[in-house]
Parts: C-alpha cells; sequence; structure tokens
C-alpha cells in the first residue's frame, strides 16, 4: 500500500525535473530549497482603486541533502506542491508580505516525501494581496521588495516533534511590480 502511494510522488518528481535543471537555480549551493530567479515582475491582474492584484510565477527546486527520507507539508493528502509561506525581507514592514497566502487544511499525515538525495520541483503562482482592511480596502503587506518562500520540512510524516528549522529557506529574490 505504501509503494502505491509514493508512485504518483515519483512519477510528479521526473515529469517536473525536465522543466529546470539545477544550473537554472539561484542561491547558495547548500541551500535545499532555491528559485529559479533572483527578480520577478508580478503583473496587474485586476482590481479597480485598492487593491490592484498582481501576480507571478515561481519555479522552486527542493533538494533533499540529508541522508534520510524528509517530508513536505501539503494543504490535502492529494495536494501536488507544499504549503508555502512567503516572506518580505525587510523587518519594517509590519504586515509582511502581500503575496503570504493563508491556509485552511485539513489534518493528515501524508505529506510529501522526498528520499536522499532526491530533487522536487515545483511551480507556485503567487498572488497578492491576500487580505486587506476591511474599511479601506487597503492591501496588508508588501507588493514589492525582497522575499523569500519557505516549505514546513520534516523528518517523520508527523509535523510535530520533528520539523528541520530553516531546511526550507528559500534564497531572496526582488519583485517589483509592472
Amino acid at each position: 500500500m505504501k509503494a502505491a502511494r509514493m508512485i504518483p510522488i515519483v512519477v510528479s518528481l521526473v515529469a517536473c525535473s525536465e522543466f529546470a535543471g539545477p544550473s537554472t537555480y539561484v542561491g547558495r549551493e547548500d541551500q535545499l530549497l532555491q528559485t529559479d530567479k533572483t527578480e520577478y515582475t508580478a503583473r496587474y491582474t485586476g482590481g479597480n482603486g485598492s487593491p490592484r492584484r498582481y501576480s507571478f510565477q515561481v519555479v522552486t527546486r527542493f533538494h533533499n541533502t540529508q541522508p534520510n527520507r524528509v517530508y513536505l507539508a501539503r494543504c490535502y493528502p492529494t495536494s501536488p506542491t507544499p504549503i508555502y509561506g512567503v516572506e518580505a525581507v525587510d523587518p519594517s514592514d509590519r504586515w509582511g508580505a502581500a503575496y503570504d497566502p493563508a491556509w485552511a487544511c485539513v489534518g493528515h499525515e501524508d505529506p510529501i516525501a522526498v528520499a536522499p538525495g532526491a530533487t522536487r520541483v515545483d511551480t507556485l503562482r503567487l498572488t497578492g494581496p491576500t487580505s486587506t482592511d476591511g474599511r479601506t480596502g487597503e492591501p496588508y503587506g508588501v507588493l514589492t521588495g525582497v522575499f523569500r518562500i519557505g516549505y514546513s520540512v520534516h523528518t517523520c510524516r508527523r509535523e510535530i516533534g520533528c520539523e528541520l528549522p530553516n531546511a526550507g529557506v528559500s534564497n531572496t529574490f526582488r519583485v517589483v511590480t509592472d
């Protein structure tokens, strides 16, 4: 039964790996999570007045350098991508990144498994702002600046008590709007 659940993950890794090789990623070589670029342009996707909505695509590469299998948390047992967060690097913005999604997930113990030495590639569509002030309509968080993406990486299937701190933090990247 376990092998049957792992087959889609392996197929997904092979299929995704064809789109981008290791040389197309940025960040430190020892970094487990890397993005495909150092700068992105968030394109206007709608909204009149405030807030205007923007979106861009990031391709991430997660390479497991650990000696054992690691697990990436995901929202549902069948979600194709890991749960991720987007962090604004400048700590002066009290609301953080406008692209940081809010997750409403179910509890389960079926994370994405990544074997030792394996590489996983995901395409994430970042859209923002994800929340606004209900009275003023002003967005919470910044749409431009320097950001990084974070995955929740664990050494066991459950999410409590086996997290690998900072293992799923990407390189920084700049976002500008058109």
